[in-house]
């Protein structure tokens, strides 16, 4: 990382080691802030809920103040190794650290010398995570291709195998992060639309073919209810056309900046997909994964109505509006046990992942009514 160093003009101040202060825990840590205090705000920029937010700028302005910072040294840390990577910069960077499974990855927030994130760098820790990393620099090149406001999404300023970099957001929010996500959403997604038959769509191929590899691994009863649930889906649609056209894959508010236009980050995900996907993620997913009971009808309220659905491109009475939102159940489905799997671990340990299949039954059962 020393010549991305170099080329962001990043100053380096000294010599030697600078502690961590490790967030939740020093066992588990998911956050690792340098003992600078020029990079508390930074870091608590990687806190979706506000709440959290309050509490650790509380929590680190404390133990600043009383000189007793629970961090360790970081000779002793989990993160021996960005010694070796960028050794003497440790006050200029945030480290976020993803849940630990085979596709681990390290996202760095390189900051400046006032603390102000100039960019950020994604670093494999896990065997798989070298693919995902790939992936997210893949779409960043296409992304500089389209038409779109390019202040809303990173520039990929540098790649290589388990390593890339990007821009950090500009500044500036002014609120109305949800209308800034749907213009960049509706926006993308007009790319290169496409329009086809249900069986003909690259949706259902997809689905088919995660059915096909899942039985192949022997996981029979997650391929079956995907396939049930597909095979029902299809009679729904019937004749009529499905819009398919790019999506972010994971548009949720904790992955979007509010800055000027609004700025959204995590593009590993990007591919094509049903119209409206980016916008149920949206609104829905938290709700679905952290709510123990939940019905589709507390779910369509949620969705935007008026002037704010416009900024989405997609009117909620149209006639194929429902199906739309069935469509993004399965695919959520499929995508999230799939994902499991391959991670060695039982969807059954996720609920969230079940309730996308009972929201998808609820939803099919009442259409058939």
């Amino acid at each position: 990382l020393t010549p991305l160093i170099d080329k962001l003009d990043l100053q380096i101040e000294g010599e030697g080691d600078y502690g961590w202060w490790l967030v939740p825990s020093p066992r588990n840590p998911r956050l690792a802030i340098p003992t600078n205090p020029l990079a508390f705000e930074a870091a608590i920029s990687f806190l979706h809920s506000f709440k959290s937010r309050v509490l650790l700028r509380g929590l680190l302005n404390f133990f600043r103040l009383i000189r007793k910072p629970p961090h360790l040294s970081s000779a002793s840390s989990p993160l021996e190794h960005l010694n070796e990577a960028l050794p003497q910069a440790f006050k200029h960077l945030v480290v976020n650290i993803s849940t630990p499974n085979c596709f681990s990855k390290y996202t760095l927030m390189l900051l400046d010398q006032k603390g102000i994130p100039a960019a950020f760098a994604k670093m494999s820790e896990a065997k798989n995570a070298g693919k995902a990393i790939k992936d997210e620099a893949d779409a960043l090149e296409r992304l500089a291709k389209f038409e779109l406001n390019h202040d809303q999404h990173p520039d990929l300023l540098y790649f290589e195998p388990g390593l890339s970099v990007q821009s950090a957001s500009p500044k500036g929010g002014q609120g109305f992060l949800s209308q800034k996500c749907g213009s960049l959403s509706r926006d993308l997604f007009r790319q290169e639309l496409i329009e086809s038959s249900w069986g003909d769509s690259a949706t259902n191929q997809d689905i088919e073919s995660v059915v096909t590899e899942l039985k192949e691994q022997g996981h029979r009863f997650y391929a079956e209810r995907i396939e049930q649930s597909r095979i029902a889906l299809q009679g729904i649609w019937g004749e009529r056309l499905i819009k398919e056209g790019w999506s972010h894959g994971d548009l949720v508010p904790w992955n979007a900046v509010d800055s000027k236009e609004g700025f959204v980050y995590d593009w590993e995900w990007m591919k094509v997909r049903g119209e409206g996907h980016d916008q149920f993620h949206y609104f829905w997913f938290s709700k679905i994964s952290e709510s123990s009971k939940i019905h589709l009808e507390d779910l369509w309220r949620m969705l935007p109505r008026g002037k704010e659905a416009e900024h989405w491109g997609i009117e909620p009475d149209k006639e194929s509006f429902r199906l739309m939102g069935f469509t993004y159940l399965l695919v959520s489905l499929t995508f999230y046990s799939r994902h499991c799997l391959a991670n060695g671990e039982d969807p059954k340990a996720y609920p969230f992942i079940g309730k996308f299949h009972s929201l998808l039954i609820e939803g099919i059962l009442a259409k058939k009514k």
